[in-house]
């Protein structure tokens, strides 16, 4: 099973980059504040328009600013503060009619994974609502974010229309309240994410490093010909806050995307310049390009068709797929598909726990082994590697001109 036997050295590598990351510093400030300030320095650079650019001269030209300007109704201030660091931060677009979505939501990110990947890795998320002018909906949307804590609100109106102003609240809290994350997701709630291995693909990407110029998770869209014009929604929006051009720009879809929290901040940023507009992704596709950000192709990640067929499969663990987008070819059937992951990933967790278990048995006798002991033992193979190769090297520039010596004096009797 691939996950299940990532390699020692593998994770401790990256357990080594991210206690280094924490490590960066020697005065006494918090890495949250060193963290936030570098943030709201940053200097981003809007690059002029390429020759190949499709999108409308509008969005180069105009001088037109905006501020997000919406005040927070609900927070959770300490979700990342009260960590170091926080891996990944997971931004979930909601409607409050979507209650049940959110409990399945719920389940899969708050499960406590017994991968050795994980083995302290933070994952935080948090679901955005939009205000809603009947009261009764607000005391719902109170006592649920009294009950599990997990609820941020801004007092822009819900609506499709203002879609747009969740991922701005989005990115706009990350930098605010969580700029202590590598990696920030933000997801409509119909996606359902088995965290596990996007944690894996994205300690991948990290390792790398270069992380700051491209999005981490991203299923593109190039140059189509803009159609929303055909929907009942889009037609009765003022014209003025629509897409202008004829051709779409490279964008991610708004399904869910991942990227490096400076990248987030290059967004929020650049959005300051370019007032919103819809279609949502759109909009992050004229600011990409501007940005020059790079749109990278995990189309592999997302599972779009079949969906409960391809997660209730048995060998699920060994596929690419982690993103289900429960909605694209199942319309109103949203619920019963993320059920059926649901019930399949509850299937896999106890497959993954009877695994692990039996490994930990096997090659771990020591009940308070120490959670770095095999960073430890990794640095001690590493070390006795590089010993044996120098050791080896330096005689055998000594071993064969002597033995090539030898050779010439047999020859020559």
């Amino acid at each position: 099973m691939k996950q299940l036997t990532l390699s020692l050295l593998y994770q401790n590598v990256i357990l080594l980059l991210v206690i280094l990351q924490n490590a960066i510093g020697t005065d006494e400030t918090p890495y949250f504040l060193q963290r936030k300030k570098m943030l709201e320095e940053m200097k981003i650079t809007l690059h002029p328009q390429p020759k190949d650019s499709k999108i409308e001269k509008y969005y180069y030209s105009h001088n037109r600013t905006s501020r997000h300007n919406y005040n927070i109704t609900i927070n959770e201030p300490d979700l990342c503060s009260k960590h170091n660091q926080v891996f990944l931060l997971i931004l979930i677009r909601t409607h409050y009619a979507h209650f049940k979505w959110r409990e399945i939501e719920r389940e899969l990110l708050n499960h406590k994974s017994s991968m050795p990947h994980r083995k302290g890795i933070i994952v935080k998320y948090l679901f955005i609502f939009g205000k809603s002018n009947d009261q009764r909906i607000e005391s719902l949307v109170r006592d649920e974010s009294k009950r599990h804590r997990d609820i941020l609100q801004e007092n822009f109106t819900e609506s499709y229309f203002n879609i747009i102003k969740k991922v701005i609240t989005a990115w706009k809290w990350t930098v605010n309240f969580c700029p202590n994350a590598e990696y920030v997701m933000i997801i409509n709630d119909e996606l359902l994410l088995d965290v596990d291995k996007i944690v894996e693909f994205l300690l991948q990407d990290y390792s790398v490093g270069n992380y700051d110029d491209h999005f981490a998770l991203c299923f593109p869209r190039i140059r189509e010909i803009p159609q929303f014009l055909k929907l009942a929604r889009y037609r009765a929006m003022p014209r003025e806050s629509l897409y202008k051009g004829n051709i779409f720009p490279l964008y991610c879809l708004g399904w869910g995307y991942a990227a490096h929290v400076t990248v987030i901040n290059k967004l929020y940023k650049a959005s300051f310049t370019n007032p919103p507009f819809m279609p949502t992704d759109v909009f992050i596709g004229v600011l990409t390009e501007k940005l020059r950000l790079r749109v990278l192709n995990h189309t592999e990640r997302y599972v779009i068709y079949n969906v409960a067929n391809y997660f209730a499969d048995p060998l699920y663990l060994t596929r690419k797929g982690m993103i289900a987008v429960t909605d694209h070819a199942s319309k109103n059937r949203e619920l019963k598909v993320m059920k059926s992951v649901l019930k399949s990933m509850r299937r896999h967790w106890k497959k993954i726990g009877n695994s692990t278990s039996l490994l930990s048995h096997s090659s771990v006798s020591d009940p308070n082994r120490n959670i770095y002991y095999d960073f430890y033992l990794a640095i001690t193979f590493l070390t006795f590697c590089y010993i044996s190769i120098f050791t080896i090297m330096i005689c055998t520039r000594k071993i064969k001109p002597f033995c090539f010596r030898c050779l010439i004096s047999k020859r020559n009797s």
